[in-house]
């Protein structure tokens, strides 16, 4: 697998800085940052990892904003995206594909991808 050297580069930044910021709020999140933490997890483990996109109404806003010009925007948008290519697997407690770094400020989420192995996502988060 060959990878630009610009992109290297930039994963390398953007690692640093999610680094710098994590050590500077360790241990510091706030109620609201932990129950949006939590939420997103769900999103990103349990309705994309183990393919339950019912759960898209319990935590998936009506007009969820999606960032990746790949994936409709609102929640409709994402259940007719995701909803053929799910494949429901009992939920459990371990991710199939544990992000290397998970950031919470304030109502964002950052989740910084490992080794993305599942095909479905591969094609869909950067860096897999």
């Amino acid at each position: 697998m060959k990878f630009s050297s610009k992109l290297i580069g930039a994963a390398a930044a953007l690692t640093l800085v999610a680094v710098a910021l994590l050590a500077q709020n360790a241990g510091k999140r706030t109620p609201q940052e932990q129950k949006n933490q939590e939420i997103a997890i769900k999103e990103m483990k349990d309705i994309l990892q183990y393919g339950h996109v019912e759960l898209a109404d319990q935590y998936i806003a009506l007009g969820y904003i999606q960032h990746n010009p790949n994936v409709p925007t609102g929640r409709e948008g994402f259940m007719k995206l995701f909803g053929p290519r799910a494949k429901p697997e009992p939920i459990n407690d371990e991710w199939k594909n544990k992000p290397a770094l998970i950031l919470t400020s304030g109502d964002l989420v950052f989740f910084l991808p490992g080794l993305c192995t599942q095909p479905t996502l591969r094609a869909l988060v950067p860096f897999g």
